[in-house]
């Protein structure tokens, strides 16, 4: 289990190095509108890294049949909602196409590491529940990288809780459907809207946002207690 600790060290360094050049020597800070396409080259690097990593290390889920009834739940909302911004952001522009490039490489780099090996491989030596934990640890620990990239002390703190929760929500997903394609779909979106700050024009999409949140919430505790119980 130890070994696999290294996949998301490297993972860290690798967006740390990218964050750094972004920030520090082209002057894109993480909340610059621009840092999505700054900061693509990196996962050109990491996408090929998650694949290759996942493929050598992912773990079996168990043989209980998948579901999928309290996934759909948020997952079709999200879905409709990422659709309606690339319905409404649509262009024949390099402007258009690169945030979804960037949340697509997002939700396939890190579905793969933190859920797909993290996820599998605490499962599979810890069980399930302890799994979930350490794997949205790591998530949550990832993402306090983002201080390199010239957010808050209190912006990071932040993301660190939300970035548990959704780590909690999608390794107890995963579980539940042992489909990590869905995942990665579904991270890609909601990654989506929040890049292209839709919310600013559609007052709804932010509401809904703030549904979404509190629904992951409701799920990722129902799914955990029910693990934990197992």
């Amino acid at each position: 289990m130890k070994k696999i600790y290294k996949i998301p060290v490297i993972f860290m360094l690798i967006m740390s190095i990218g964050m750094y050049i972004c920030y520090h020597i082209y002057g894109i800070g993480y909340a610059n509108p621009k840092f999505s396409s700054a900061f693509l080259p990196t996962y050109f690097i990491l996408v090929p890294f998650s694949i290759l990593a996942y493929l050598k290390y992912k773990k079996d889920l168990g043989d209980h049949v998948p579901k999928y009834k309290l996934f759909l739940l948020i997952f079709i909302p999200v879905i409709s909602i990422g659709m309606f911004t690339v319905i409404h952001k649509f262009e024949l522009s390099i402007v258009f196409l690169l945030p979804l490039v960037d949340a697509f490489f997002v939700g396939i780099s890190e579905e793969l590491v933190y859920r797909g090996i993290i996820f599998t491989n605490a499962a599979k030596e810890k069980g399930v529940f302890k799994g979930i934990l350490i794997s949205a640890l790591f998530f949550s620990i990832l993402h306090s990288i983002n201080i390199i990239g010239g957010i808050s002390i209190s912006s990071m703190l932040t993301q660190l809780v939300s970035t548990f929760i959704a780590g909690v929500f999608f390794a107890s997903v995963y579980n539940y459907t042992k489909n990590i394609m869905l995942l990665i779909v579904m991270h890609a979106f909601w990654d989506y809207v929040l890049f292209t700050n839709i919310s600013e024009a559609f007052s709804f999409v932010g509401i809904a946002y703030l549904l979404f949140t509190a629904l992951e919430l409701i799920i990722a505790i129902t799914l955990l207690i029910k693990y934990r119980k197992e």
